[in-house]
């Protein structure tokens, strides 16, 4: 009997981000709790709400922001305020894919948006493998602070894709500071 961590793929190498089981049902709550919990604690200012959903192998994070008012957001449109009030709140963010493996035991991934498709990441200890928890964290990065989230209107406004901060950067910078 094979283990999941014996999973590997053509090459003979193993690959984190490929195979896994399903989420049992039991722990679909329970995962939800968790990362709804850790937002709550940790990012409460940063989203105004969460969305935690469950399709086949993988669990989808995605953050909801209030947009930033100052100055003339919206204006490059035809819409009126609240119609662009209402188009950017209703417009995710993702945040993160998780891959299941057990119940502290998942990969994650991050959203791409310049190929709107996610890419395998490392969690913040540079391990392959880490809880629900430190899969947010590690989304968390592409949360729009400050300027991202007025580039995030701008794009918006425009039809564009909005700019993601990258992990890798933001990683190098990490390591060069301390």
């Amino acid at each position: 009997m094979r283990l999941l961590d014996d999973r590997v793929n053509k090459r003979g190498v193993f690959n984190p981000h490929s195979g896994s089981v399903g989420i049992p049902e039991s722990l679909k709550e329970s995962t939800r709790r968790r990362l709804l919990g850790h937002a709550s604690k940790h990012y409460a200012g940063a989203c105004a709400r969460l969305d935690v959903r469950f399709k086949g192998l993988f669990c989808y994070v995605d953050a909801y922001t209030e947009p930033d008012m100052q100055g003339s957001a919206g204006a490059a449109t035809k819409d009126t305020r609240e119609q662009f009030l209402k188009r950017v709140r209703s417009t995710p963010i993702p945040l993160c894919r998780l891959r299941y493996f057990s119940q502290d035991r998942r990969s994650v991934a991050l959203h791409r948006c310049s190929k709107e498709r996610y890419k395998a990441a490392l969690f913040k200890s540079g391990d392959r493998f880490g809880t629900p928890e430190e899969a947010l964290d590690v989304g968390a990065m592409q949360l729009p602070l400050a300027a991202v989230r007025e580039g995030r209107e701008r794009a918006l406004s425009d039809r564009r894709p909005a700019s993601r901060i990258h992990l890798r950067r933001r990683m190098r910078k990490a390591k060069a500071a301390g």
